[in-house]
């Protein structure tokens, strides 16, 4: 239809100009369904957001109000904001003031109800303010809850399903894998495994059969390749600089985030390999 819509010129010739170019080439993303992302939906039905209380926070609150409008209108707000498109300066400014208007609208309905709610809560009206309310609309595609776990929890379970994992022969779990077995190596034998030359091939072995007893504990049948065992041993406990400051880098990252509150951070397990420069997230 689009391409058959521009008028012929005086040879019969239909020349399509940018804009009709630019409405082929994004015409799939253009005819998506509109749908709630998963991760969202999750959160609107939360147990937390579904059920309110004094002691609910002003995130919950605006959750709530967000619940509702998406029951009424099966979307979410508009961001209130255009890409870069090819258009002549008056329709792209008309066009993204119809956009910026319809989304101050629904932006200002979900503040008057999260005000509402939180008045029937008891709470003061002063936790919700309309600047805050507009960010979370503007970014509600956006939103995750990360309910992170101690790392003593972690070391006391007796089984984790990693055998999806090991599976798969791209899958970077192993490291996780041979660290632990390196944890209770240093433990039994209060060194680190090849920190002597001479040691290397016995403490192969030593290695293998912890991370062997480790794997049976954990209920999981895979095993780890010897030659990953060996590597663990082969570098003898030796840190590189390059690697430390990647990680260091991540860390302070990480940090920032929390600090700020500001963009989705890493949830439990992330191991990087700087063999192959890769790396990966794992809720443990």
């Amino acid at each position: 239809m689009i391409m058959e819509s521009p008028p012929p010129d005086e040879h019969g010739i239909k020349h399509l100009e940018e804009n009709f170019k630019e409405a082929i080439r994004y015409i799939n993303t253009c005819i998506n369904p509109v749908k709630i992302p998963s991760h969202v939906q999750a959160i609107l039905d939360d147990d937390s957001c579904i059920n309110l209380n004094q002691n609910s926070s002003p995130f919950w609150v605006l959750c709530a109000a967000l619940r509702e409008f998406v029951e009424v209108e099966n979307t979410l707000p508009l961001k209130g904001s255009l890409p870069d498109m090819a258009a002549d300066t008056n329709s792209y400014i008309n066009l993204q003031q119809l956009y910026q208007k319809q989304a101050q609208a629904q932006s200002e309905a979900i503040y008057r109800r999260a005000l509402e709610i939180a008045r029937n809560l008891g709470l003061s009206q002063d936790v919700i303010t309309e600047s805050e309310v507009k960010l979370f609309c503007k970014h509600a595609s956006e939103l995750h809850v990360i309910r992170g776990s101690c790392i003593a929890d972690e070391y006391q379970k007796t089984r984790l399903d990693l055998t999806s994992c090991l599976e798969d022969p791209d899958s970077l779990m192993f490291h996780y894998i041979t660290l632990r077995g390196l944890e209770r190596f240093i433990s039994e034998f209060n060194a680190y495994p090849g920190q002597l030359d001479d040691h290397v091939e016995p403490d192969v072995l030593k290695l293998k059969s912890i991370i062997g007893k480790l794997l049976s504990e954990w209920g999981c049948s895979q095993i780890i390749r010897d030659e990953r065992v060996h590597e663990v041993c082969r570098y003898g406990g030796a840190e590189l600089h390059s690697v430390s400051a990647i990680l260091g880098g991540c860390a302070a990252h990480e940090a920032i985030k929390f600090i700020t509150s500001q963009y989705k951070p890493l949830n439990n397990t992330f191991i990087y390999d700087a063999i192959t420069s890769t790396s990966a997230s794992f809720t443990l």
